[in-house]
């Protein structure tokens, strides 16, 4: 037998829009035995970033748009992050 008392494990939870608390979906054993950190995502700047540098490339691409003159102005990623995210 292998003794797994000391050996830490890391679970990953993520909100969803539909749930309010996704610890439902551990059992309660296992979640009694459990240190919960609760981190907080990403804020309205950060994700404005991730958009710009790199999920508009890396859409371009993907659309074979990647040559195309196509502009995603920072008012447009705002409006997606506000209405969408």
């Amino acid at each position: 037998p292998v003794d797994l008392s000391c050996v830490p494990f890391v679970c990953t939870v993520t909100n969803r829009l539909d749930q309010t608390n996704n610890l439902d979906v551990i059992l309660v054993p296992l979640l009694d035995r459990m240190k919960v950190l609760e981190v907080s995502g990403y804020v309205s700047e950060e994700k404005v970033v991730i958009a710009d540098k790199y999920l508009g490339p890396q859409a371009k691409e993907a659309s074979g748009s990647k040559e195309a003159e196509v502009v995603l102005e920072l008012s447009m990623i705002d409006a997606l992050i506000k209405y969408y995210c």
